[in-house]
């Protein structure tokens, strides 16, 4: 009897992934901003992201998960029953929105990702198990003889869902190691490499918000001098619209002369 692979435990890679979540999500504002945590599982994010500042409003259709989503919630946050791909809320109701595509399979994801651009006003962040990376290929190599996400979907097949809409797509990933690795924890080298799809798990980023733009104000600089003047005497001879004379610095291993400032004054070295 072939024996079975080992049961995936997502917990081991929760710091790593809350802290790409959280650098995903930098960019956007957080006071007076709702925020939908759609399919959000156990409700192992809710607290980051409440701390982090968004006013959060969470969704889950398991009773099981949605228990201990409410139990991890922080006080206030209201957990609905409701499933990812079919959301009881109103065009726009929330500025942000999360969606979790880790639990959903991959034939629900094209209906939750519609259902998360429906209710969202200025943009969105889906992350999910990616199974275009590189610990996927070597989960393959190895005979899949540890243990792996249970939905996984290539990262290509989202992005070129939400390239179709109006916005501006951002991707970054984490867990590049083997899936056997995971929990010795992030390495200081990966951090360059969260810009590259590449990850077992992404968080792909949609702005549909219009990107601010600034008016540039002209910047008025003083003249730089070579030596030192008195503040009195430069502002008397800049309003006499005369320049000031700069003084020649003496060579070394000479004796310097007698210095001559604009306003006739001396001074002996």
């Amino acid at each position: 009897m072939p024996c079975q692979p080992p049961r995936f435990h997502a917990h081991t890679t929760l710091p790593e992934r809350t802290a790409l979540l959280l650098a995903s999500l930098a960019p956007w504002p957080r006071r007076g901003r709702s925020l939908l945590v759609a399919g959000c599982g156990a409700g192992h994010f809710l607290r980051p992201l409440w701390h982090s500042g968004f006013d959060l409003t969470a969704c889950e259709a398991s009773p099981a998960l949605r228990g201990q989503a409410l139990r991890r919630a922080p006080q206030g946050v209201e957990v609905a029953a409701a499933a990812a791909d079919w959301l009881p809320f109103d065009d726009n109701s929330f500025d942000w929105v999360l969606l979790q595509a880790e639990d959903l399979p991959p034939a629900a994801v094209p209906a939750a990702l519609d259902e998360a651009c429906r209710v969202a006003a200025c943009g969105l962040v889906v992350t999910f198990w990616n199974s275009a990376s590189l610990p996927w290929l070597a989960w393959q190599l190895s005979c899949r003889r540890h243990a792996w996400p249970e939905h996984s979907l290539p990262f290509w097949q989202l992005w070129r869902r939400l390239a179709a809409r109006a916005g501006r797509l951002h991707i970054s990933s984490c867990l590049w190691r083997p899936a056997c690795r995971w929990h010795l924890g992030a390495r200081a080298w990966s951090v360059g490499l969260s810009r590259l799809p590449l990850g077992a798990w992404c968080a792909l980023r949609l702005d549909m918000a219009p990107r601010r733009t600034g008016t540039p104000l002209p910047l008025r600089l003083r003249p730089r001098l070579e030596t030192s003047r008195p503040v009195m005497e430069y502002d008397t001879l800049r309003a006499a619209g005369t320049a000031p004379e700069q003084e020649v610095p003496a060579r070394h291993g000479r004796t310097a002369g007698t210095k001559k400032f604009s306003s006739g004054r001396t001074a002996q070295p």
